[in-house]
């Protein structure tokens, strides 16, 4: 039996599967409820749904209420990433990956916010890349809730 999950509007949404059990959106996660009491079980996605992002410049808005993966087409330069409606609890990791599907001309992610605040990224060999033109730029941004600040290590890696 397989489920399809709702796309909840915030923490503390609910919702009665076919296989008769409630499911309530913690804000990260759909959690069982059983009993009235959430479980600590807890259902993690197998796949994940892509918001698809066109017309790239500037401060984009990136909303990670429901996605962690975005895929830019037709960029039309360098741009911000602002990662709205981002959450983690405190000594949790996740990862927010960038696909750029670059044209003949290369654009790159130049900075990246975190609820409107910039933050540093750590990117391997210690500079940002750079795009690729013709080619699909994949940037992986492992993030980490260290006490309430959020480092943030950066990677890409490109396809042709």
């Amino acid at each position: 039996m397989s489920l399809t999950f709702p796309t909840p509007s915030g923490p503390g949404d609910s919702f009665l599967a076919s296989n008769g059990y409630t499911y309530r959106w913690d804000g990260y996660k759909w959690n069982v409820v059983v009993g009235g009491v959430t479980s600590l079980l807890s259902l993690y996605a197998t796949q994940e749904a892509v918001a698809v992002l066109n017309s790239s410049t500037n401060v984009v808005e990136h909303d990670c209420r429901v996605r962690n993966i975005f895929y830019h087409d037709s960029l039309s330069g360098n741009f911000t990433a602002n990662l709205t409606n981002f959450t983690l609890t405190n000594y949790y990791a996740t990862t927010v990956t960038i696909v750029l599907d670059q044209g003949s001309q290369e654009y790159s992610l130049e900075e990246v916010r975190i609820n409107g605040t910039t933050s540093t990224v750590f990117w391997v060999g210690g500079l940002p890349p750079l795009g690729t033109p013709e080619a699909k730029d994949i940037i992986s941004l492992s993030i980490v809730n260290n006490t309430g600040t959020y480092v943030v290590f950066g990677q890409q890696i490109t396809f042709e």
